[in-house]
């Protein structure tokens, strides 16, 4: 696995430090778990001298997009962008303003937890839970997405994530259940609205990408979840239990449409549908 570690600072200081160093600031133990795990860890930067939040979102997909998973470092002034593109990255608050003499020891904390943050998940790489973390948050109303957007927002301070993250599949599993007025025994996701998704194994759409309209928030969002890559194809069956579907949802723009009574949905993790 081919895993980023991408700096999104104002610091001049700091992306001299990882331009000069980059990943050798790692603890050369924490780089032989990785090698053992089959992680092979690049760390980079980018400069933010004036970007707009669109500009800088782009940077950041064009950064990731040849990678198999990555992780974000923004200084704590710019959480807002961790915030904007959830649920696509994770992001951990880099304190910039601290003195010359510490600020390489801040480096080396973060890329540390980046780096345990990869061998820790575990969950990513279970295809199982994978589905239950690529649902559509923006369409699937349940009180524990609110939950986990809640824990995730202000960005990582400590592994303590993990345990979030595994609690939410947990607890999300609980929503699993056949539709019990048909004979085949699918599994589906139920949500609050009594609405049934569904893992489609059909590969035969994509979201939309083509930039305009969509903007490189909503290709972020369909491209990574919680800094995973997701496969093109994914996708989820929306339907009722036994009628058509219909009603207001949010698009990935986070626009609300009117969907006319229909047999289902082929909705995306971006919510794109």
């Amino acid at each position: 696995m081919n895993f980023s570690v991408l700096f999104v600072t104002r610091s001049t200081d700091v992306v001299r430090l990882i331009g000069n160093a980059g990943d050798r600031l790692l603890d050369k133990s924490l780089i032989e778990r990785a090698h053992d795990s089959g992680v092979r860890v690049t760390t980079r930067a980018v400069k933010v001298d004036g970007q707009r939040y669109a500009d800088l979102v782009r940077e950041i997909f064009v950064s990731q997009k040849n990678f198999d998973a990555g992780i974000l470092v923004l200084d704590e002034d710019l959480s807002e962008i961790g915030r904007t593109i959830f649920p696509s990255m994770l992001y951990i608050p880099l304190d910039r303003n601290i003195s010359n003499r510490n600020l390489q020891n801040e480096i080396r904390k973060n890329l540390s937890l980046a780096v345990k943050c990869i061998l820790r998940t575990n969950v990513f790489t279970n295809e199982s839970s994978f589905k239950i973390l690529s649902l559509p948050f923006s369409n699937f109303a349940a009180p524990e997405i609110d939950l986990l957007r809640t824990s995730l927002y202000s960005g990582i301070m400590n592994l303590g994530f993990v345990s979030d993250i595994e609690n939410f599949v947990k607890n999300m599993r609980n929503r699993q259940n056949p539709k019990t007025k048909t004979p085949y025994r699918t599994t589906y996701i139920v949500d609050e609205e009594n609405r049934f998704f569904s893992a489609s194994t059909e590969r035969h759409a994509r979201a939309d990408t083509r930039c305009p309209p969509h903007t490189f928030v909503c290709i972020l969002r369909s491209k990574f979840r919680f800094g995973h890559k997701l496969d093109d194809y994914r996708h989820y069956n929306v339907t009722m239990e036994d009628d058509f579907i219909k009603g207001v949802f949010v698009d990935c723009h986070q626009d609300a449409k009117i969907v006319k009574p229909q047999t289902h949905l082929n909705m995306f993790p971006n919510d794109f549908f």
